[in-house]
C-alpha cells in the first residue's frame, strides 16, 4: 500500500521553491546531474511534440532540473500533450458529440475521453517536474543581480 501524505517533490525544486528544511530532506537523495544535451528521443517526431519538448526541456534545464534520468518523463509529457491537442483538433472539426446510427442516441466523441486522459497524464508529470502554475508560482530562479555602481554613496 502506498504512503500518505503530500507527493514527494525533489530537494532541487524544494530549494527553488525556497520551502526546503533540512529535517524533510532525505540526506541520501541521489544528487541532480543536469544533462546539456536537450536532443529530442527519435520517438517524438511530430512537430507538436518537437515544439513542446523543446519548451520543457530549456525551462527545467535553466533551472538545473533536466538530467538524462528524467528524459523519458519529459519525453511521456510531450506525447500526452501532443495527444491531447490531436484530440481537441479532432473534436473541433467533428464535434463533441455523435449520434449511434443503429439507435439514433446520440454520446461523447471518444475524442474527448482519450484527451481528458491525457491532459490528465501531463498535468501529473507536469507536478512532477514543477510545471503547474500552483507549482511555479511557488519557484523563485536565480535572478540576475544588478550592477552595482562603485560610486553609489559617496557625494
Amino acid at each position: 500500500m502506498g504512503k500518505g501524505g503530500h507527493n514527494k517533490k525533489p530537494t532541487r525544486l524544494k530549494v527553488l521553491k525556497g520551502t526546503a528544511q533540512k529535517c524533510r530532506t532525505n540526506p541520501s537523495e541521489p544528487p541532480v546531474i543536469p544533462s546539456h544535451d536537450l536532443r529530442p528521443p527519435p520517438q517524438l517526431d511530430v512537430g507538436v511534440e518537437l515544439q513542446l519538448w523543446e519548451q520543457i526541456t530549456t525551462w527545467l534545464h535553466e533551472r538545473g532540473l533536466f538530467e538524462e534520468a528524467t528524459r523519458d518523463l519529459a519525453a511521456a509529457y510531450c506525447c500526452e500533450m501532443a495527444l491531447y491537442w490531436q484530440c481537441v483538433e479532432q473534436i473541433k472539426k467533428e464535434g463533441a458529440t455523435q449520434t449511434n446510427m443503429r439507435t439514433g442516441n446520440e454520446y461523447q466523441h471518444p475524442a474527448c475521453i482519450i484527451g481528458r486522459n491525457a491532459l490528465a497524464s501531463a498535468q501529473r508529470v507536469a507536478a512532477s517536474f514543477g510545471l503547474t502554475l500552483a507549482d511555479r508560482s511557488d519557484v523563485s530562479g536565480a535572478h540576475p543581480q544588478k550592477k552595482r555602481n562603485e560610486f553609489e554613496g559617496l557625494g
